[in-house]
């Protein structure tokens, strides 16, 4: 496959290489056990659904970052999120929308990380990084690399 490791079940999730889940700002990296945990689920979902539902030439099409800021209520769970920058992929951008709806809460949200009005906001930048090469029949892709990067406001 594409992303590397076997296809089939997703009983098992997928493993995040370290590199590619990265802080974007300081108060991320602050409060990075707290931003690891709810990064590291988003992720692990956000590689399920790209192996799943992405052809490439959704991945070939989407040539920049996707970027949704993601508002979690005081007691954790998903109050709401908007896209704010599109990859040029609109089935790029859904598998981060999906795996947002599915994964970004978190049961122990640290208070000191909360915003004024006592909720935690998120920056996800999600990206793919296609190797492509030549083929047969045109462009085909050879290699997918999955990053996100995570801020906390």
């Amino acid at each position: 496959g594409l992303f590397g490791g076997m296809r089939g079940s997703f009983d098992n999730v997928p493993d995040v290489a370290q590199g590619n889940l990265t802080m974007l700002n300081t108060k991320a990296d602050r409060f990075a056990p707290f931003v690891r945990r709810v990064g590291t689920r988003v992720f692990q979902n956000l590689l399920i659904f790209q192996r799943q539902n992405l052809e490439p030439s959704d991945i070939i099409a989407a040539t920049d970052l996707v970027t949704v800021h993601v508002t979690l209520d005081a007691k954790g769970r998903l109050k709401g999120f908007e896209v704010e920058d599109h990859s040029g992929s609109m089935a790029v951008d859904q598998t981060l929308i999906d795996a947002l709806k599915q994964a970004a809460f978190d049961d122990n949200p640290p208070k000191a990380a909360a915003n004024a009005q006592g909720e935690y906001e998120f920056v996800f930048q999600a990206q793919l990084l296609a190797g492509v090469g030549q083929g047969p029949r045109g462009p085909e892709l050879r290699t997918v690399e999955s990053r996100l990067r995570i801020g906390l406001l």
